[in-house]
């Protein structure tokens, strides 16, 4: 009988301006979070904006980051908040209460993001109903054209280092179940309207 073990070696990958010059190397862990045109990093003291990530030559293309852009940490890949915590922020968004310990400038910016919020009740809900009955049939869920739509839509991530050689079925499931939890969401759409 023969074993087989598959395991990752810790990579790097060179960073290079558009010119080709080197600026230092950055580790695959942090790369596979990156995404062309909308993440920003510091290197070397200096902001720089990638323009490509080129996973099968080990480098990010970048450019200086323009002034006022910020640098993140933590990717653009999308992480799922617990469920409390979810229903806290809408709580709080949903509330008219003020909060003692807020500067006047943190305030202000809750009272932004309610706002931006705030729908009057009767302007989408019935749209709203009839999205969440349609969410609820498992058609939707199996219909191929719209997974093809939600894959081509999604930006570069990398969400596995075998993600160039996966069928179409198992990236569709990756994707599923990782980035967008469709279980998670078949689940509260059952609770929310059973």
């Amino acid at each position: 009988m023969e074993l087989f073990a598959v395991f990752s070696s810790p990579q790097s990958y060179t960073v290079q301006t558009s010119g080709g010059q080197s600026l230092g190397t950055l580790s695959q862990s942090f790369v596979d979070r990156l995404v062309d045109g909308l993440s920003c990093f510091l290197l070397g003291g200096r902001p720089w904006a990638v323009t490509a990530v080129r996973h099968d030559e080990r480098r990010v293309l970048v450019e200086p980051a323009p002034h006022g852009r910020l640098p993140t940490w933590g990717g653009f890949l999308p992480l799922f908040l617990s469920e409390p915590i979810s229903r806290k922020i809408r709580d709080v968004l949903a509330s008219a209460d003020s909060y003692p310990y807020l500067s006047p400038e943190a305030a202000a910016v809750l009272g932004q993001q309610r706002a931006s919020f705030s729908v009057p009740p009767s302007a989408c809900a019935g749209a709203f109903e009839g999205a969440r009955k349609a969410l609820r049939e498992p058609p939707f869920w199996q219909d191929e054209a719209r997974w093809q739509g939600v894959l081509a839509s999604l930006p570069g991530y990398r969400l596995s280092k075998f993600q160039p050689l996966m069928p179409p079925w198992v990236e569709r499931e990756v994707v599923g179940r990782y980035l967008l939890d469709v279980e998670g969401a078949q689940r509260w759409l059952n609770g929310a309207m059973g």
